[in-house]
């Protein structure tokens, strides 16, 4: 998951942009999927650890939804929709 863009732009913003865009996809008057706020605080703590550790996106995927099978399809609409409202 390291190489998507997400995570690349994520990991350029300074702790009070990335609460800033958390808020922003909380609003529904700014983010028509407000779920997706949940996903990027699951993810947050991953873009200041070790340089070295990967998560997979099949560990993501059990962090957002535990005891549902894994849907790639569905991550990375998910996740690009994520990187879409960042761009916006």
């Amino acid at each position: 998951m390291e190489k998507r863009k997400i995570i690349k732009w994520l990991g350029r913003l300074e702790d009070q942009e990335r609460a800033l865009f958390v808020e922003f996809l909380r609003s529904p008057l700014h983010s028509n999927r407000p779920q997706l706020a949940g996903m990027l605080e699951l993810l947050l703590p991953y873009l200041n650890g070790p340089s070295d550790f990967k998560l997979s996106k099949e560990a993501y995927w059990k962090m957002v939804y535990p005891g549902k099978s894994y849907n790639d399809n569905l991550l990375n609409r998910l996740l690009s929709e994520m990187t879409g409202e960042l761009k916006a």
